[in-house]
């Protein structure tokens, strides 16, 4: 039992080793595309006006000028590097803001305030602007208007490139979240196309339902946080919405799964539902105000983050506490399969509420007390995290059907040891009348034959009883090659033995005891010590006897008959 224990552990550790190997190397810079011309990072010698103040040789990365207001300009000025570049451009990523970009003067470059003029937010958005011919040394105006309050507390960097390196330089900078979260989103839509089948097939597994409703949030998550999305949607907008309800959708899905996992009782389980329903008003409620244009969703990421913070500990303080109870209980209790597996899954939660809690307080962290700004923030915990978790969850639920599998198996052998006759391995009389029983309540036509072997008495007095059941063993071999189309061949005790034929079968009933008499007399020829020969009587539950037992009793009456017959013939030499 501990060896079957052991094994099971090293195979949930394997894919776990495995995985981190993966994000190890699409993590790494294995992979990346050599460019053609460096990149350049423009970080200093900026000038900044903000607010009616302007500080010169500002660096990018430590602006410093505290939380945006909206349709409040921050303007940037810097000369362009004296480099001669084919599709020379710079790219910048701004949050929830329009943008002007002006080159010697003269306008280059523009988006947002087509979003402005419609009253929609402004979606996050990669800048990519196109330089003029002769841009070198050209003073380079940028413009960036935030489009609501608080929209962002720090300045991207901006890069200087060819228009093709920076496409390949922001592909490798976001390859691990495109991956991940691709794989995610994959992920859960194969099993949302998978849950029909296993409906129409009775497995209505709603494990499958919560698993693909997970994967497909944080899939579409990491991938609306990190632009990568943008390369499946051409709808910026979009895009930005989706990051947000998504955002907002993680705490409720998480925590009723983790609910759902843990089963606990009492005051803990009716803290996890009052959790997971406020969670979902506060989804709600962020959704329905961006609808009805009351504030954007935006506005609702701090509260949503300072209320997620006490839940994710209360989370971890649960889990915790669950794998020391059951792991107490394991000890007195004899558990083979299940803990292992359970165990795995909550170790896979814990992790991802960790980095989860690590990137909020990051986030929140540069956004109010850091100079740079949560612009310069990432999900990479998350990202890591929740691969992770669905990993850990995947080997939870594969599991999970192993143990279902072998408890299925374990379940028809001990059946089959109920129903099953031990010395002919036919079904045993309580089988037959169960099965009798099933085919009267099907309301369809059906035949029981029943018969009796002939000469057990007195094989057993004349050869010992190890003949006696090898002339039993035989005759259960002769009606299995006779009747290949019954329903059910049993042994009702003794030398009495039952034939189940239903509806497609009865016209073949003649040829089966045809069979059956040529059978014996072939089989007997084998050994002369075992001689095969039978009485039969056969009734149809057409007949109108009654039940499915008076059909029985009935085709047992016409067997007696044959019986006296074989006895007044002398047929029956062994008695």
């Amino acid at each position: 039992m501990a060896y079957v224990r052991n094994q099971k552990n090293y195979m949930m550790i394997f894919p776990l080793i495995l995985l981190f190997v993966f994000l190890a190397v699409i993590g790494g810079s294995t992979f990346n595309t050599k460019l053609q011309d460096r990149l350049l990072l423009l970080d200093r010698g900026w000038n900044m006006s903000y607010l009616g103040t302007t500080r010169s040789d500002v660096k990018l990365t430590d602006s410093n000028f505290g939380q945006s207001k909206k349709n409040q300009s921050v303007i940037l000025s810097k000369s362009l590097p004296y480099i001669k570049l084919n599709s020379a451009c710079v790219t910048f990523r701004t949050v929830l803001s329009s943008v002007d970009v002006y080159v010697a003067g003269k306008l280059v470059y523009t988006y947002g305030h087509d979003y402005e003029r419609a009253g929609k937010m402004i979606p996050k958005h990669m800048n990519y602007v196109a330089l003029p011919k002769h841009y070198a040394g050209s003073m380079l105006q940028i413009v960036v208007t935030p489009g609501v309050d608080d929209a962002f507390s720090g300045l991207s960097e901006v890069y200087f490139g060819s228009r093709c390196d920076m496409g390949y330089f922001q592909i490798q900078r976001h390859r691990l979240p495109l991956v991940v979260g691709s794989a995610l989103a994959i992920f859960g839509l194969c099993l949302v196309l998978l849950m029909p089948v296993l409906f129409l097939y009775g497995e209505q597994d709603f494990l499958v339902m919560q698993y693909a409703f997970l994967a497909i949030v944080f899939g579409t998550y990491i991938l609306c946080y990190n632009d990568v999305i943008n390369y499946y949607l051409a709808d910026e907008h979009l895009t930005t919405i989706l990051e947000y309800v998504t955002l907002y959708l993680i705490a409720p899905v998480v925590m009723f799964f983790v609910r759902t996992d843990l089963q606990e009782k009492g005051v803990v389980d009716d803290i996890f539902v009052a959790l997971g329903l406020v969670n979902i008003a506060f989804f709600m409620a962020a959704v329905l105000s961006h609808a009805m244009g009351i504030v954007c969703l935006d506005a609702f990421v701090t509260p949503y983050h300072f209320f997620v913070l006490p839940q994710s500990f209360f989370v971890l303080w649960a889990i915790i506490r669950n794998i020391i109870t059951r792991t107490r209980r394991s000890k007195t209790v004899a558990t083979v399969y299940g803990s292992s597996a359970i165990n795995v899954l909550l170790a896979g939660t814990i992790i991802f509420v960790f980095c989860t809690i690590v990137d909020i307080m990051r986030f929140n962290y540069m956004k109010y007390l850091s100079g740079r700004g949560e612009v310069y923030s990432s999900i990479s915990f998350i990202t890591i995290g929740a691969m992770i978790f669905v990993t850990c969850l995947l080997c939870n639920y594969f599991f999970h059907c192993i143990d279902h599998i072998n408890e299925a198996s374990i379940r028809g052998k001990l059946e089959g040891m109920a129903y099953e006759d031990v010395l002919t391995g036919l079904s045993n009389r309580a089988r037959c009348e169960h099965l009798m029983d099933k085919a009267d309540q099907s309301g369809r036509p059906y035949a029981i034959i029943s018969l009796d072997m002939d000469g057990l008495k007195a094989t057993n007095d004349k050869y010992g009883h190890v003949y006696g059941d090898a002339l039993l063993k035989g005759f259960a071999d002769i009606l299995r090659k006779s009747f290949p189309g019954a329903a059910l061949i049993g042994r009702m005790g003794g030398d009495e033995f039952l034939i189940l034929l239903t509806e497609e079968k009865l016209g073949m009933a003649p040829l089966y005891i045809k069979a059956m008499e040529h059978n014996m007399k072939e089989q007997s020829k084998i050994d002369e010590k075992l001689k095969y020969s039978a009485s039969w009587g056969m009734c149809r539950s057409r007949e109108k006897v009654g039940s499915a037992h008076q059909v029985y009793m009935e085709a047992d009456s016409r067997m007696y008959k044959m019986k006296e017959e074989h006895h007044r013939a002398g047929g029956d030499h062994h008695e």
